[in-house]
């Protein structure tokens, strides 16, 4: 399965695909669109609840990313780059601007993708496996680490100031697409996020302009949340 590619993502031919890519998006940028603030110093030294504790106290965010996803069938990786924006208490967009425009909402129990062939909304009550990454998604904005150790298996390493986590799925039938989700930075904020699948495809993404106190007007959050017209 071809997991983080907007590409295949926004492909709005398999409800299948983008029930299980879709969902498993949200989840990953939402764990790496952290910057870790409360760490000042190169001599303080990280630990997961202060990772958790700084998303508990995000007002809003904003970032810029760009992906690169390595398939073994490709002798080149794909690329692409855009912007993700989240505001509390669980709406989250995801705009990819190169090489081709496509759109990722969620917002409440739904998830809509969009690109320019049209739209497609799914009702996550309808789909178990994608509801147990949106319950994730919600419990890790929120900090709750005893529901993210419920779902996942949590691994955490730090030297000084310098962090990396690690989540595998619990659950089978998820753990058989995805092998783990790995997110490393520093004192200034997330550097890499790496989601390995079991298929031995490998997406890495980095982020850039981070804004963790960012709030969303009425009208930024109409403008924002939602698949553009095209």
């Amino acid at each position: 399965m071809s997991l983080v590619s907007l590409t295949s993502l926004t492909s709005l031919t398999s409800p299948r695909s983008i029930r299980v890519r879709g969902l498993m998006t949200l989840v990953v940028v939402s764990l790496s669109l952290f910057q870790l603030s409360s760490i000042g110093s190169a001599q303080d030294e990280a630990t997961l609840e202060s990772v958790l504790s700084r998303f508990r106290a995000m007002p809003g965010m904003e970032a810029h990313f760009r992906e690169e996803k390595a398939i073994a069938l490709l002798s080149v990786p794909l690329v692409s780059e855009g912007v993700v924006h989240f505001a509390p208490p669980g709406r989250l967009a995801r705009h990819v601007t190169a090489p081709a425009t496509s759109s990722m909402i969620l917002n409440g129990g739904e998830m809509t993708l969009g690109d320019d062939r049209g739209s497609r909304t799914v009702n996550l009550v309808e789909s178990p496996v994608v509801a147990v990454f949106v319950e994730s998604f919600v419990h890790l904005l929120a900090g709750d680490r005893d529901a993210l150790a419920a779902r996942f298996e949590l691994g955490f390493a730090a030297e000084g100031s310098t962090f990396s986590i690690t989540l595998r799925p619990k659950d089978e039938r998820i753990r058989g697409m995805v092998e783990s989700i790995i997110v490393s930075g520093d004192q200034e904020g997330v550097k890499t996020l790496i989601v390995r699948e079991r298929n031995g495809d490998v997406a890495t993404t980095t982020f850039s302009r981070i804004n963790n106190r960012r709030e969303y007007s009425d009208a930024e959050r109409a403008r924002l949340f939602r698949v553009p017209s095209r």
